[in-house]
């Protein structure tokens, strides 16, 4: 009875091992790939409320800054402000500078365009601002995303 048992016991633990083995590769499999794209979903949603912002920020810029200053005064909106006593940026420009001063939080925003203004015309256009406008130019309501993996070496020490 004692061989009956412990054989009972071994058929049952190796499938119900080889089950649990088989479900732990399952998940092991998936999970790095549920994770990542888990994070890329939560990035472009992150990313698309930024510009969104960005978008309300210079709109009400234009409208109630912007109009103000030239309707009323003999103030320039210019985007060399920085060289000019009576002038205040433009609102593309006043993107520019927040960008800028947010890139240290890890937050970076850029204004693509084949149109730059005369000042920022030398500026190189990398891969991702063409592709980015060119699918833009056909899908205008859609929204360009890509994920690249980036490595630095060496690694960061800090």
């Amino acid at each position: 009875m004692r061989a009956r048992s412990s054989s009972l016991f071994w058929k049952l633990f190796l499938h119900v091992g080889a089950l649990l083995a088989g479900c732990a590769l399952v998940v092991s499999a998936l999970l790095p790939v549920l994770i990542s794209d888990n994070a890329e979903r939560d990035a472009v949603d992150a990313a698309q409320a930024t510009v969104r912002q960005f978008l309300l920020l210079r709109k009400y810029y234009t409208e109630n800054v912007a109009a103000r200053v030239l309707s009323q005064s003999d103030l320039q909106v210019d985007a060399d402000y920085r060289t000019k006593q009576n002038a205040i940026p433009l609102p593309a420009t006043m993107i520019h500078d927040l960008s800028a001063l947010m890139q240290g939080s890890g937050t970076a925003v850029k204004l693509y365009s084949p149109y730059p203004f005369p000042q920022r015309r030398e500026r190189p256009s990398d891969q991702f601002a063409q592709d980015a406008w060119n699918y833009l130019q056909k899908t205008p309501e859609g929204v360009f995303s890509r994920t690249e993996t980036r490595c630095a070496w060496p690694w960061p020490t800090a």
